[in-house]
């Protein structure tokens, strides 16, 4: 049987004023404060807390399952966008770097490096005004002659490959917030027509998956489930007397 006191926080009048085949209104989530603010800023926990009252199962295994989606496609788009940008900077970066210094152990190349780093004249300034190439008048390692040029030329076409990096990160994170969002509203649709069929309530597979893929109305129609669940198990509750007078 439902503990009424987990309903205390609701009018009574509102959870007896509608009938028990339809939802709560979409828009009237300020009716439970608490639903509201769950809503907006722990949409996970609100879930969770529907799919307990709903007896599905537990609150953290609810909370779970909506919070591994979000986490599962956070990491995948991240990942994406981590080797993109690896591919195009950071990895050609790294493989100047190691290359560089692999030269550095070449005997020949000793005079171009004080210590560990290349000497003043091959400075990459000093090369990319003498249009990525090495002055003829410096005696440079063939090791060098080989990277030193490629890696001006990439710092020079650096500026351009942040853009079509920005451009193509904002491609990869907009697809797949698409995808995210559609997970999600298949998951949360198939729920929502879960509660319609426990309870009687009458509702359409399409309209179920649009209220919960749209981010400006998730948060809505996971107060209004949580809001209708509470209504129709006050509802379904027997009050039983809490005294009891002897004869």
């Amino acid at each position: 049987m439902t503990d009424s006191s987990k309903l205390n926080d609701i009018p009574e009048q509102r959870l007896l004023s509608l009938p028990d085949n339809q939802f709560d209104q979409l828009c009237a989530c300020s009716a439970n404060g608490e639903s509201c603010m769950l809503g907006l800023f722990f949409p996970c926990c609100l879930f969770g807390r529907t799919y307990e009252r709903a007896r599905y199962g537990s609150f953290f295994s609810g909370c779970c399952k909506y919070f591994a989606i979000q986490l599962i496609f956070g990491i995948i788009i991240s990942a994406v966008d981590f080797d993109y940008k690896w591919a195009q900077i950071y990895g050609p970066e790294f493989q100047f770097t190691e290359s560089i210094k692999s030269c550095g152990i070449n005997p020949e190349c000793k005079p171009s490096f004080n210590g560990t780093k290349l000497v003043d004249s091959l400075d990459q300034s000093i090369l990319a005004n003498n249009n990525c190439n090495v002055p003829v008048y410096l005696d440079v390692c063939k090791c060098l002659l080989d990277i030193l040029p490629r890696q001006c030329q990439f710092i020079e076409d650096m500026p351009e490959t942040i853009k079509d990096n920005v451009i193509d990160s904002i491609v990869i994170n907009t697809i797949g917030g698409f995808v995210s969002m559609s997970t999600l509203g298949c998951f949360l649709g198939y729920y929502r027509k879960k509660i319609s069929a426990t309870f009687g309530i009458e509702s359409l597979s399409s309209e179920n998956f649009f209220y919960h893929c749209l981010p400006c109305l998730n948060p809505c129609a996971l107060c209004q489930e949580a809001n209708t669940v509470d209504r129709l198990n006050f509802n379904r509750i027997t009050i039983m007397p809490t005294n009891t007078v002897n004869a």
